[in-house]
């Protein structure tokens, strides 16, 4: 939309707000829709390609106001969380849908939505160590309880910590500034032996100070091991993560369980007529339940990899499942064949992480049922849709895997928020999700973002940003007086002046002070280092151009200022 459209569409709107208010008295106080009407009138995933206004403003009265301010603005929020969570390709576990545990809200920051985790997580763990031990009080409880977060992450972890009455204690990240599980379980451990309770850890994707992303794969299992609430924060970087080529940068929300190779043999097999069969050891740990199988001779497996010594060989697996992950615990004695579809490497003797990919075929009596080992999740997750995804501020979305733990750790219910649907398990209320009790229609505005851009033009806008960034990377790393900090992944570039902490500092005084762009500051390690970042909706090449230019004539001129 350029600004030519900008002014006709605005001049609209203002008619359509004034219209209404001019008819207001022939509206109905109180709609007559019914909970749940809304998310069969609108698709469920947001557009590929850009709608008309035309078509985004005719919704608006056919969709919306019958039900505005009630129960639209809570249902509309409910389905683009949804939208949302599936450009992310979220695992399912955190969408509403129709019947999921999970779901998303729209908070005010990303600091209130870890401040929100981390006081759900502190209720969790208090409950059910008081439920284990009913002599524990509160007090008892609080004073041992950590949460842990990088020594990247943002003060806001910190600033949660103090609000939520516990110790927060900080992982020492890596040399690419991430956590990972080495230092986290050595922190752990030293922390357990002293009888503190870990309950609470925050990862973040794509840090303020560089753009680096704790490695969730190696924490999330700890957390899953030690029982800690994880959340994700990725207030950034979220963002990109609409685009398949930054979609790996996520990978570990949904962690995979330990599969420990306790004992594994080889037992070779045969193939008849192409195709491979085996007989195969098999031992299976459910839920405590210990069950071991031989496949029979000529049962038809998969193919296996190429190998140059005779036959086919299957390893003997042993999985320990959680009681969630699997329903076979009751059932009866059955045949099983396993296979890997490539996500793992499997080598005798050693311990490693099960792929979630790795399915395993059940054959009960003759009937084949297809189960997969399902990975544990983390326990929210968050980003802002109003630092990069062209909604305006404030918008902050977050998704739990339970619903229940927020709901359970803030609702309240005096007689004058009551209303005849909040027991009929039909409608969400999130006054029960967030810090406030009154909120905002916010989805709305992300229902005309996504629809007005559709997701291929929010992935060009992403692309062009990390583009553009990579041409500045380019142009420093051609100067030989300067140096690049840290990884460029996105749209942030971390350079330095080689030299003192005093030259740099005196380079972005002089920058600041020129006004012609604005430059924010941050320490890795002990180096004082310059941020470039992409930010601007109308940003070209030009603009990273003339910004290099600019920043090059300053530092000439600071060095020739320290030579004279």
């Amino acid at each position: 939309m350029n600004s030519g459209e900008f002014r006709r569409r605005g001049k609209e709107m203002v008619d359509f707000v004034a219209d209404y208010l001019e008819g207001i008295e022939g509206r109905q106080v109180y709609p007559d829709v019914e909970p749940g009407y809304l998310r069969p009138l609108i698709p469920t995933s947001a557009p590929e390609e850009p709608d008309t206004f035309e078509d985004i403003l005719n919704d608006v009265e056919k969709i919306i106001m019958p039900g505005a301010a009630s129960p639209a603005c809570t249902e509309l929020e409910t389905v683009m969380m949804d939208w949302l969570g599936k450009m992310l390709k979220l695992p399912e576990a955190f969408l509403a849908g129709q019947v999921g545990e999970g779901g998303g809200v729209i908070q005010g920051s990303a600091s209130e939505a870890t401040l929100m985790a981390l006081l759900a997580a502190r209720t969790k763990v208090v409950r059910r160590l008081q439920a284990a031990s009913p002599g524990l009080t509160q007090g008892a409880i609080m004073e041992k309880l950590v949460a842990y977060s990088s020594d990247q992450a943002h003060s806001s972890v910190e600033r949660a910590g103090l609000i939520g009455g516990v110790k927060l204690k900080v992982i020492p990240s890596d040399g690419k500034f991430a956590m990972r599980a080495s230092a986290l379980q050595e922190v752990l451990e030293r922390d357990k032996a002293e009888g503190l309770i870990p309950f609470f850890l925050v990862a973040t994707l794509g840090t303020t100070s560089c753009c680096s992303f704790d490695n969730l794969l190696e924490v999330g299992p700890i957390c899953n091991e030690e029982n800690m609430w994880l959340h994700i924060d990725a207030a950034y970087a979220g963002s990109s993560f609409i685009c398949p080529e930054f979609r790996h940068l996520l990978n570990g929300v949904e962690f995979p369980l330990q599969m420990n190779f306790l004992d594994i043999s080889w037992v070779p097999g045969v193939a008849s007529q192409g195709r491979p069969v085996a007989q195969m050891a098999f031992v299976l740990n459910i839920c405590g339940v210990t069950l071991c199988r031989l496949l029979q001779p000529n049962s038809a497996g998969p193919t296996p990899p190429q190998s140059s010594e005779p036959g086919y060989r299957y390893p003997m697996l042993v999985f320990t499942l959680h009681p969630d992950d699997c329903s076979l615990a009751d059932d009866p004695p059955f045949t099983t064949s396993c296979w890997e579809s490539g996500a793992i490497t499997v080598v005798p003797g050693t311990t490693t992480r099960l792929a979630y990919h790795l399915q395993i075929l059940i054959t009960t009596h003759q009937q084949q049922s297809r189960h997969s080992l399902r990975t544990r999740l983390a326990d929210s997750f968050n980003f802002n849709p109003h630092k990069w995804l062209l909604v305006n501020f404030d918008c902050s979305a977050m998704w739990v895997k339970k619903r229940t733990d927020l709901i359970g750790a803030f609702k309240l219910d005096p007689l004058y928020l009551k209303h005849s649907h909040q027991d009929s398990g039909l409608i969400t209320d999130y006054r029960h999700w967030q810090l406030p009790l009154g909120r905002r229609f916010r989805s709305l505005k992300m229902w005309f973002v996504f629809r007005m851009y559709g997701v291929k033009g929010l992935q060009a806008y992403i692309r062009k940003h990390v583009r553009l960034a990579h041409e500045f990377e380019c142009l420093v790393r051609q100067d030989p007086r300067f140096e690049i900090c840290a990884e460029v992944t996105l749209g942030l570039v971390c350079f330095r002046l080689k030299g003192s902490n005093k030259l740099n500092e005196d380079l972005l005084e002089r920058i600041n002070s020129a006004k012609k762009i604005h430059l924010v500051p941050c320490h890795l390690r002990d180096k004082f280092v310059l941020r470039f970042a992409i930010c601007s909706r109308f940003v070209e090449l030009t603009h990273v151009q003339q910004s290099w230019e600019h920043i090059r004539q300053l530092t000439t001129d600071l060095l020739r200022a320290q030579r004279d």
